[in-house]
């Protein structure tokens, strides 16, 4: 996982240490995609920490951790420019 997005997880959730990741998802890949539809970093850090209706009402950057979160994740990221 990058440096940058590492800290914006921790930012987002408040948790240094015990933050539960499933390591199976590429969260590289998941940036990548955040940056490619958004535009910029910047972009995609503020998309990640948003409530989505889609979601739940969650963020993002709540979800992620899960196989069907990180699914839905990039599902939407998916149809941000469409």
């Amino acid at each position: 996982m990058g440096h940058h997005f590492k800290k914006v997880l921790e930012t987002a959730t408040g948790i240094k240490s015990n933050v539960v990741i499933n390591t199976s998802q590429n969260y590289s890949a998941l940036a990548e995609l955040g940056i490619k539809e958004l535009g910029h970093q910047k972009a995609f850090d503020k998309w990640l920490n948003t409530p989505k209706i889609a979601l739940g009402g969650g963020r993002p950057i709540e979800v992620i951790n899960t196989k069907e979160g990180y699914s839905k994740v990039v599902e939407l990221l998916r149809k941000v420019n469409e």
